[in-house]
């Protein structure tokens, strides 16, 4: 399956997002804080939080979003490109 940028756009980067505010929320990051790290408005970030926009990622996503949060350098850019250049991102499909 091809992934085109519409489908990065539409599929994966609300995946991320939903995963990245959780993880940030329990780091006690404030809802604002993430909202402008994750480059969204507060209202995504609530419905991210809430489980209602975005899917779920494999592990080994996590692992490279933890990354970038650990580092408190959210570039949304390189992690995407990070991700989709893994090997095990070939087969994925969104949750």
């Amino acid at each position: 399956m091809e992934w085109s940028c519409e489908r990065i756009f539409w599929e994966l980067l609300p995946s991320l997002r939903r995963y990245m505010a959780k993880e940030m929320r329990k780091r006690g990051y404030k809802v604002t804080e993430i909202a402008e790290a994750l480059h969204t408005t507060k209202s995504a970030v609530s419905q991210y939080l809430k489980g209602k926009r975005g899917g779920e990622l494999e592990n080994w996503m996590k692992e490279i979003a933890n990354r970038y949060i650990d580092r408190g350098c959210i570039d949304l850019v390189d992690l995407i490109s990070e991700i989709v250049h893994h090997p095990k991102f070939k087969g994925w499909k969104c949750g």
